[in-house]
Order: C-alpha cells, then structure tokens, then sequence
C-alpha cells in the first residue's frame, strides 16, 4: 500500500516525467512540475532539493525502488527502461553537473550491489569491493543502456550478457 507521502512524491515524479515528453528539461521549472500535479513550491521541497533530485527520483522509481527485493536484477531493469525508451532518450539529454548518465550509473550500481549482497563469491574479495565492482559493472552496463535507448533495435538480453562475458559471472553465484 502506497502512503500518502508516497503518493505525492509519485506524483510529482510523473508530472516531471509528462512534461519532460514536451518541453526540454532545461526549461522545466518548480512551478512547472508543481502546476502540472496540482500542488504548491513547498509540496515539491518536502520531496526533493530540485528537478533533478526529481528525474533522479523517477530513474529510481522505475528499476529499483519500488521492487520487492526478489525482484531487484537486471532483466527487471531492462523492462522498465523499455516501458519508457522514449521518456529515458529525452533524459539523456540532460547534461552538466547533475548529468543523467551519473543517475543511471549510481542507480545501476545499487542494482548490482544488491545482486552481489545475495550471490557475490568469494572470488576476489580481497581485491576489489562490492562497491568498486558495482560501479565498474554499473557503467559497463550503462553504456550499453545508452546505446540501446538510442538504437531502434529491440533490447536483446543475450547481447548484453555476451557484453558482460563470463567476468560478471564470476563474481555470482
């Protein structure tokens, strides 16, 4: 059951998110996203810092948040992106210092952190983190993210895992 806090906050994340389908991102403002969900400025700051804590916000939404921890992979990933191809090839646009591509990396990574948290071996502990390989995995996929959400080619999860090769596997169980 979503609470009532939820609830606004999803609410303000699909109102960034439908406009986003219509208007660049940089032209968004607060009042914007706080006209289009029918609230005021400060419902918004109860919820986020900015629009990007915002577009951050609906990335996390979408492909990590709102999964029950059995449900928290890759495939599940791939679904939601592809859900919403066109909404994340307009968020790619988003540049500067709170670029995008660091939001789908960071979001990736807690996706991969939570596979290693239930399935890393042994293999290498010593030498690198879950954190470390979370994030080297984490950009390795998110490269693939980009050239997919860009591409008119369906999303194959065989070329993806061909791409991770048997490296990832070796860190699973």
């Amino acid at each position: 059951m979503v609470n009532r806090k939820s609830a606004m906050k999803i609410n303000l994340c699909e109102s960034l998110r439908e406009i986003m389908l219509k208007k660049p991102f940089e032209k968004i403002t607060i009042k914007n996203i706080c006209d289009e969900a029918g609230v005021i400025r400060a419902t918004f700051y109860n919820h986020f810092e900015d629009k990007y804590d915002c577009l951050n916000a609906i990335v996390a939404m979408d492909i990590v948040d709102e999964l029950p921890d059995e449900k928290i992979d890759i495939d599940t990933m791939f679904k939601a992106l592809a859900e919403n191809k066109l909404f994340y090839r307009i968020a790619y646009r988003v540049e500067g210092q709170n670029n995008f591509k660091d939001m789908m990396v960071d979001n990736i990574a807690l996706i991969i952190k939570h596979i290693f948290k239930n399935k890393r071996n042994a293999y290498l502990k010593e030498e690198f983190s879950d954190l470390f390989l979370a994030r080297y995995y984490a950009t390795l996929i998110e490269l693939y993210v980009h050239e997919w959400i860009f591409s008119n080619e369906s999303f194959s999860f065989d070329k993806l895992r061909l791409l991770l090769g048997s490296s990832f596997y070796d860190f699973v169980k």
